[in-house]
């Protein structure tokens, strides 16, 4: 890792495209152990384990009672910038009638239709002005781009490539799901990668992930208590019960 900081002066542009100085852009990145393919995790928010099995699950009124959402969680920001998308593209074009910092990156996205580029962007921590670009332009290649995110997804431990790459897969509505679901059976090695998984699959209203995010809910809330890890599948449940999908016994009894 610390020979790639090397590669480049210290005050030389970074090579991210973002018109800083490398020193204070994808240096201090790679010092810190999370930019490109670094995927080491802190041990204390690793999943080593497979995911146990907590029963049947009881999606009720009573349920949510006894399981209340926080009001601020990094679930609930998600969820907010995927079912309203357009307050994204509002802000970020109010945002740029005063700045230009992401005008570099912005022509890097624009111009190129290397997929390999798009992901090596996506990787790289791109100016939040530049993410519903990015992601549009992703999407135009989503056949290529999407198994290697999925794939990707399995240890990266760079949440805003998450973030990003849970947008490209609810744009997506029900084309990858039961690839999503596999991939939450593993499990994934990050508790946020997971949360924001389970979260895109209740969106979606995958109905054959209930069982699978209430597992989810009752592991990260007993793994990681001081943590809102577990408001991902909270909230995944709950737009799963708005569908109308409620316990597995139900769903068996109903499909007779």
């Amino acid at each position: 890792m610390y020979e790639e900081i090397t590669k480049f002066g210290r005050n030389e542009p970074c090579s991210c495209g973002s018109g800083k100085k490398y020193k204070k852009c994808c240096m201090n990145k790679k010092a810190h152990g999370t930019q490109e393919d670094d995927f080491t995790l802190n041990n204390d928010f690793i999943i080593d384990n497979q995911i146990s099995d907590y029963g049947i699950p009881e999606i009720n009124d009573a349920f949510f009672d006894k399981n209340p959402f926080k009001e601020i969680s990094a679930a609930k920001f998600l969820c907010f910038s995927l079912v309203e998308p357009g307050l994204d593209i509002t802000a970020a074009n109010l945002v740029k009638q005063f700045t230009s910092r992401s005008e570099a990156e912005e022509k890097r996205i624009k111009e190129t239709n290397d997929i390999t580029e798009l992901l090596k962007i996506m990787r790289a921590y791109p100016d939040t002005l530049n993410q519903r670009l990015l992601v549009s332009k992703i999407l135009q290649y989503k056949d290529a781009a999407i198994p290697t995110i999925i794939d990707e997804l399995k240890h990266t431990n760079n949440n805003a490539f998450t973030e990003l790459a849970i947008k490209i897969l609810y744009e997506t509505k029900n084309e990858y799901p039961h690839e999503v679901l596999k991939l939450i059976k593993l499990p994934v090695r990050n508790p946020y990668t997971l949360s924001s998984l389970c979260l895109l699959l209740g969106l979606i209203g995958y109905k054959e992930a209930l069982k699978t995010l209430w597992d989810c809910y009752h592991f990260l809330k007993e793994r990681f208590p001081r943590e809102s890890f577990a408001q991902g599948p909270l909230l995944g449940l709950y737009e799963l019960y708005e569908k109308g999908y409620g316990n597995t016994e139900n769903d068996k009894y109903n499909s007779r």
